[in-house]
Parts: structure tokens; sequence; C-alpha cells
């Protein structure tokens, strides 16, 4: 292999690509014939196509694995959209892609390889969290809840660990560059299937507002972060097809936002709007007005094109959810949450230190429908990891979070490079999103929200390495700048 293909991993996986035909064709082809043949038994039949996946995956994680954390990225948009009852082909594959690699992953690393990947302190607080935390399972099934879906919750939770091997591997200035274009990729592609959904609620002959909040209430933590990062990365990138792209991203993952119709993320994407405008400089507040009035027009203009004659219901709906955000505890929807903290309050004192188990159900008396009604989540991040594990790993899990949240605005304060600055910018804006956004909803469990505490975690992680870095460069010769000013 020359020079040139070993720098370039795309160029030397396609001259491979022959190579892993011969090797892993075969295989495929017989595990799919085997896979059919116990279609009968479809448990069975998912567990044999989602071996299948992982090999030649397996052997991407070895040989080529930023191509694996590429993948990781690229299938975003499906990892994020598929949610669903039971267990899909969809949800095998995103497992064999997520889970599957991340465990061969931390083998070949820890034991083969032997490199230390901690840190810090979070590093090992979160591994020690998910270490400790599968034995949850065994208080699972002691409380009766379903096996198969306290496990596939267990899982689920446990793909935030992807931050490992991204931090890992992702750490030259092109790397990162190919990194976030993907994400933008992700991103936008989320934002189309929201808009999709909403296209069909709304393309029906429509009466009354209220019949437009149907669509479905989903990956709110994407939209909001995917507009605050577009917004931030807007202002320190040049030229005007990058700028072009940014506003445009910004714009879909707004619209998207409005379509979910839920107001705390509405209120907190507004927040963080006057947070990043005291991170400007007077120039750049200026543009910020500027693009503030551009995404007003952008959104305007897809409710305009998707809904036409509904779009005067829309507004109404918008209007009326705002308004009813000043009425406290007299909204209907706030008694409801009420309710529910209160159930599962008195649930948490039966097992404070162990937790209730992995696939919990909490019942309540709903004022909004006027029945009592069961849900195996809980409408608070912090309420629902104690409900879960108990008081001592929810505290293991909330100061992981917290550390990268501190330690991702003392980096805004530090970093002056315009290459990095918008990545910790949004990193840290992000992260608030996930704290904010977790008094009302369980969203540091949802796949929306693991997606962007591992890019956010990462980003921290490649952005201290830069600073660190400058800050070694800077021991070794003072007379070097302390920031790249180029323009990206």
């Amino acid at each position: 292999m020359t020079e040139i293909e070993k720098n370039n991993i795309f160029q030397s996986f396609f001259n491979e690509s022959k190579k892993i035909s011969f090797i892993f064709l075969p295989i495929i082809l017989l595990g799919m014939a085997i896979a059919v043949y116990f279609s009968q038994e479809p448990l069975t039949g998912l567990i044999i196509f989602g071996g299948i996946v992982c090999l030649p995956l397996f052997w991407a994680c070895f040989y080529y694995p930023k191509v694996w954390i590429y993948l990781i990225i690229l299938f975003g948009s499906a990892y994020l959209n598929t949610s669903s009852e039971g267990i899909s082909p969809v949800d095998v594959v995103m497992g064999a892609l997520y889970l599957g690699g991340l465990v061969i992953w931390f083998i070949h690393v820890l034991i083969v390889k032997k490199d230390k990947i901690v840190r810090n302190i979070a590093d090992y607080l979160i591994l020690f969290f998910f270490s400790v935390g599968s034995l949850v399972l065994i208080i699972s099934a002691l409380n009766g809840w379903d096996f198969l879906f306290s496990l596939r919750e267990y899982m689920l939770w446990t793909i935030t660990l992807l931050y490992f091997p991204i931090r890992y591997y992702i750490k030259e200035r092109q790397d990162v560059t190919l990194l976030f274009i993907l994400i933008a990729i992700t991103v936008f592609s989320t934002d189309f299937f929201q808009f999709y959904r909403y296209y069909k609620v709304a393309s029906e002959d429509l009466v009354y507002a209220y019949q437009l909040t149907r669509t479905a209430r989903v990956n709110q933590s994407i939209f909001t972060a995917g507009a605050l990062s577009a917004i931030v990365f807007f202002f320190y990138r040049r030229g005007w097809i990058n700028r072009t792209l940014l506003v445009v991203l910004a714009g879909a993952s707004l619209g998207a936002l409005i379509s979910t119709f839920t107001r705390t993320f509405w209120i907190i994407l507004i927040l963080q709007m006057g947070i990043l405008f005291f991170y400007l400089t007077p120039k750049k507040k200026i543009e910020f007005g500027v693009v503030t009035t551009v995404l007003v027009m952008i959104v305007m203009s897809i409710a305009f094109l998707f809904l036409k004659d509904n779009t005067k219901l829309l507004l109404g709906v918008v209007e009326s959810r705002f308004t009813s955000a000043g009425d406290g505890t007299q909204d209907v929807s706030v008694r409801s949450r009420l309710s529910e903290y209160e159930a599962t309050f008195k649930k948490i004192k039966t097992n404070p230190l162990g937790g209730s188990g992995y696939g919990t159900s909490v019942s309540f008396y709903d004022p909004i429908q006027l029945i009592t009604l069961t849900y195996p989540i809980n409408h608070n991040s912090f309420i629902y990891i104690v409900n879960r594990v108990g008081f001592p790993l929810a505290i293991v899990y909330f100061t992981f979070f917290f550390y990268y949240l501190f330690k991702s605005f003392f980096l805004t304060l530090q970093t002056h490079d315009p290459f990095y600055k918008p990545i910790i910018l949004s990193a840290f804006m992000s992260l608030l999103v996930m704290m904010i956004g977790s008094f009302t909803a369980s969203i540091v469990v949802y796949r929306d929200g693991i997606f962007v505490i591992i890019l956010a975690v990462a980003s921290i992680s490649i952005v201290e390495d830069h600073v660190n870095g400058l800050k070694l460069s800077m021991q070794k010769d003072p007379e070097l700048p302390n920031s790249n000013n180029s323009d990206y």
C-alpha cells in the first residue's frame, strides 16, 4: 500500500474491496439463507441477521475504524426515525452498527492494543455507571418487568459510550470537518422525515387547530441543537456557499422543531439565542439580526409551501402554545406532569437505592383525559434516572453530565481559533439544551438525546485536545501565537 493510500482511508478501503467480497460475500449469503430458514421464528431470524451484519462491521472496526465512525453518523437519521414497539430488522441492523461495533472496539482497544481511553473522572464515572448499571437488569426481572424491554432500554442507553471511539480517532482537522459535514447531512435528513410526517397530517382536511398537533413529537433535541449549531457555525465560516447551506440547515431544523409543537424546546431555543448573542462581536451581532429575520422568512415560506390554507391554523396553535406557557400550574399540561411526578416519587420511596429497574412503568391520574394512565417513561430525566437505577447511580450519571457541561463552558472562554470556536460553542449549547429539556422530558435516554450527548462530549474532547496542544506548544516556544486566526 502506497503512502497516499495510507493517508486516504476511502481509497485504501475500496482498493481492498475485492478481498472483502471474497471473504465476506459467501458468509453473508449463507447467513441470509439461514435467517430466511428460521423466519418462522422471527426473533431467531433477526438475531442471526444481526450477527451477519456484524461480520463485515467487525472487520471495519479493526482495520478502518474511521469508516465505521462515519457510518455511525451517516446512518444516524435511520437510527433516529425508526423507533417502534418490539424489535424490527432496522433495530437489529442499527444494534449491530452501534452496539456491536462498540463492544468490538472496546475489546480491541483495551485488551488487544491495551491503550488508555479514560481521560478524566467523568469517563471513569460513565464506565462505572454502565458496568454497575447492568446489575439493575436483575432488579427489573425481580420486579416482573418484561426482560427484553428492559434489556433493550439498557442497551439503547449504553450507546452513549460511542463518544469514546469518536474522539479516539477523529483528531485531525480534515477528519473533524468530514465528521461535521456528515452530522449536517444527518440533521437535514431528520428534518426532512419530520416534514414528511407532518405533511401527511396537514394534507388532510382540517377543521380545528389542535388537529395539527397530531404530528410525532420526536427528535426535538436534534432539531434544537441542529438549528443552534448551524447558526453558530454561520458566524465563524466564510464563503457564501457555506453560509447559505448553514442558513438552510438552520431554517429546516427550526421549521421541524416548530412542527413538533413542543413549547419547552421553543423557549429553550430562544434562551439559547440570547446566550449566543453575548458571545458575538459587535459586527456579528448585526449579522445575528439579519440571520434571525431570514430564518423567520424561511420558516414562513416552508409553512405556506406545505400547509397552504392551513397556515393560519398553524399560527393559531403556535400562539396558543406560547400564551399557555405563562399559565403556570393552571395549565392542564403542567398539572398532568405534576400528577405524574407525584406518582413517581411514591415509587422511588419504595427503593431509593436500587431503583425499580429498567422498563418500569408509572400509573397516574391524567387531568387532561380524566383517566388513569400507565407509562414506561417520565417527563423528567432526573426523576426518570432515579426511578430506574436509584439515587447512588443517578448521582454518578449526573456528575458525568455536569462535568462535561461545565468543561464545555470554560473551553468556550479559552478557545479562540475560528475553526474550533463554533465546535465548542455548539457542544456547550447542545448540552444546555439537554439539561434544560431534562426538566420536561426524559431526553437523556431518548435516541435523539443520546445522539446529541455523544456528539457534544466528543466535540468537547476534540477542542480540549486542541487547547492542550496549544498550551504545550506555548510552553516549548513562547513566541508562538496563541490562536489561529485563519478563516474557514
